[in-house]
């Protein structure tokens, strides 16, 4: 089955007192894809990194059963979308603290050049 992953790709913000911008969402179908929700997301030389963030869709509204540990994304996974290929890796063999946060959902997160800055999360 293939996994539709739809990325929200440009938003340019004008410095003219008017305030316009531009938005796009472009569809890629990609083969064995992750299906995830609420990752961290960063882009490096025309490649997407996702880490984090959950394997079941949407949490459950039952405060017993809401982040269950066995669907969070427990793999880095890098995309190109240009050739419609991926990458993925544990993050297992990371240091419990790093382990443990990388495998979070919700997390905020900015980058900034090449460095991708995350904090936070429910995990």
């Amino acid at each position: 089955m293939k996994r539709l992953l739809a990325i929200l790709s440009i938003v340019t913000f004008s410095a003219s007192a008017q305030p316009n911008f531009e938005l796009s969402i472009e569809e890629a179908t990609l083969p064995q894809a992750p299906g995830l929700q609420s990752y961290v997301v960063g882009q490096y030389q025309g490649k997407w990194l996702l880490i984090g963030g959950r394997t079941d869709g949407l949490h459950r509204r039952q405060p017993f059963a809401a982040f269950l540990a066995a669907d969070n994304n427990l793999m880095a996974y890098v995309i190109d979308p240009a050739n419609l290929q991926h990458w993925s890796v544990s993050l297992s063999s990371l240091p419990t603290a790093l382990f443990e946060q990388l495998q979070s959902t919700n997390m905020a997160f900015i980058q900034r050049d090449t460095v991708l800055y995350i904090v936070g999360g429910y995990g």
